[in-house]
């Protein structure tokens, strides 16, 4: 089961909360009273930058949930040009089911296509917390996100799931797969 970010401090937090003691009345240096500051809104300011996803670019996907030779099954969707640029730029692209001529493809509001969410990993520099003060070492780099269909040899999510992390040309890649999603609005 995976924790929660900053699940430790979070519990001295409230206990302190309950306990009634005022964070600024504790040593300042210690990393859940920063963290206290920064949730009270009191730690030090700092901005997130984030890049320029050049737009959006519409490109066409075969859900999994459907058949392939079914026109319903084929959805247009959008990605950001920023990921769109990383995506031409694979030399395994044809592996994540991602068409570009889209002139048979329909937009369906009630469809959330899956996506595969690409991070290029780095070598463990070391980083410091904003928050904490805490040194931790960054494992990922620049991270895209890209949607997913079905390919020729893969007509199911799972095996698209497998066919990307067996890939040896994507494992300098950190992959997850988030699997699509039929709403009802």
């Amino acid at each position: 089961m995976a924790r929660d970010r900053f699940s430790d401090l979070e519990r001295v937090y409230d206990a302190l909360k309950v306990a009634k003691v005022d964070i600024d009345s504790l040593p300042q240096k210690l990393d859940f009273v920063k963290y206290g500051q920064w949730k009270e809104g009191n730690g030090p300011a700092f901005s997130v930058t984030m890049p320029d996803l050049n737009g959006e670019k519409e490109v066409g996907i075969i859900a999994f949930g459907l058949v392939a030779t079914n026109a319903a099954a084929k959805k247009l969707v959008t990605m950001s040009g920023r990921s769109h640029t990383f995506w031409t730029g694979l030399a395994q692209k044809a592996k994540f089911g991602v068409e570009e001529t889209v002139t048979d493809y329909f937009k369906d509001g009630s469809f959330v296509s899956a996506k595969a969410h690409v991070g290029v990993k780095a070598t463990g520099v070391e980083k410091t917390s904003h928050i904490t003060g805490r040194k931790y070492k960054k494992t990922v780099n620049a991270a895209y996100t890209i949607p997913v269909g079905q390919t020729a040899s893969d007509k199911y999510f799972q095996e698209l799931v497998n066919s990307l992390l067996e890939e040896t040309t994507l494992q300098q890649y950190v992959i997850s797969i988030s699997p699509e999603q039929f709403r009802r609005d």
